[in-house]
């Protein structure tokens, strides 16, 4: 049922699409691989391409045989043959053990976890820009630091951040990372600049809420190993081309035969209740699926849902039901990314 924080839930949404907000990813996994084998190395142990020149950023999956969410990573890559990954906190263990024992033997690839090292900050939102250029010398504008690009920045008195032009919420803005000996002055310094644009802390429900309106997946919820990587709508990122890699056969054959279930996205009205997950979806009665996240969305007003559906039951604009502590609400399957939708506020 909603909470007492619902308000300020929705505060820190509203911060975050009208000013700016910020948020810490410190407690994110952080890993630095590099070595003459890395990028080969890599590229064969992902389902995905590669970051293609240094600068450069992309999203990264490793599947299991039967081409399931194993492991997912934002990928900077450094240099030709150093990279820097960032992927969710609650996997760390889990991901740096799935590097690790598939790391060759011949010593031509060095893998490091440094997220007890490091921290990071996303800075996000309408005024992202205005307030970092505030503090750092470096060009922000669009043509010298596009969407999905990094470069190394002075943040105040800080030098050396690692800036990644990515986030979580599908507004323009920046993941700081740096070496933790510098946090406090970094944000000493955007709270300072911050007051003059509104800048407002951001916690995991509004970020949860946020990620709905873009209906970007979350792992252990969206991703998971019972699920494909084709079933979760990650099918662009496949690389085909690829000659190898684990998981290849049933990701191929489930692109050219289809699937029995896809992930699609519900809304309906917000109540006093909303589904969380795993709450049943029906179709004339039948379940044809689960909940695998749901968020009252502040800025569109509707309760947004991800679930997983029967491929027959998932086309946009069909009616169904989902229960709710006892009781089946309405919904309808509605395109993805009901939030700016062309993502023009992210390359703004």
């Amino acid at each position: 049922r909603r909470s007492n924080s619902f308000e300020h839930v929705r505060e820190e949404c509203r911060a975050v699409r009208e000013r700016v907000g910020i948020y810490d990813l410190t407690p994110a996994a952080k890993y630095e691989l590099s070595g003459r084998g890395a990028a080969a190395w890599l590229a064969r142990l992902l389902a995905t391409r590669l970051p293609d020149r240094p600068g450069k950023i992309g999203l990264g999956y490793v599947a299991t045989p039967a081409g399931g969410a194993l492991c997912e990573f934002t990928i900077t890559r450094l240099d030709e043959d150093r990279f820097y990954l960032v992927g969710p906190t609650i996997v760390e263990r889990h991901d740096f053990d799935v590097l690790t024992k598939a790391l060759p033997r011949d010593g031509s690839v060095n893998l490091r976890n440094v997220t007890a090292a490091l921290g990071a900050f996303a800075v996000v939102g309408l005024k992202a820009r205005d307030l970092l250029a505030s503090l750092s010398d470096a060009d922000l504008s669009n043509a010298a630091f596009p969407w999905w690009s990094a470069r190394t920045i002075t943040v105040g008195l800080a030098s050396d951040i690692l800036a990644l032009r990515v986030n979580y919420v599908g507004e323009l803005g920046w993941e700081l990372h740096h070496p933790l000996n510098l946090q406090n002055h970094i944000l000493e310094a955007l709270l300072e600049k911050g007051e003059t644009h509104g800048l407002a802390f951001v916690g995991s429900r509004a970020i949860d809420a946020l990620r709905m309106e873009k209906s970007y997946p979350a792992f252990w919820r969206e991703l998971t190993r019972e699920h494909t990587l084709v079933e979760s709508g990650l099918s662009r990122f496949i690389d085909a081309r690829k000659p190898r890699f684990v998981g290849r056969e049933r990701l191929l054959e489930q692109l050219a035969q289809g699937v029995s279930r896809r992930l699609v996205l519900l809304r309906m009205a917000s109540g006093e209740a909303n589904p969380y997950q795993h709450e049943t979806v029906y179709h004339e009665g039948n379940p044809i699926g689960r909940i695998t996240s749901a968020a009252h969305a502040h800025c569109l007003g509707d309760c947004l849902a991800q679930a997983y559906v029967l491929a027959e039951h998932a086309a946009q604009g069909i009616d169904v039901e989902v229960a709710v502590l006892g009781e089946r609400r309405p919904a309808r399957i509605v395109p993805p990314s009901p939030w700016d939708p062309q993502s023009a506020r992210p390359r703004a």
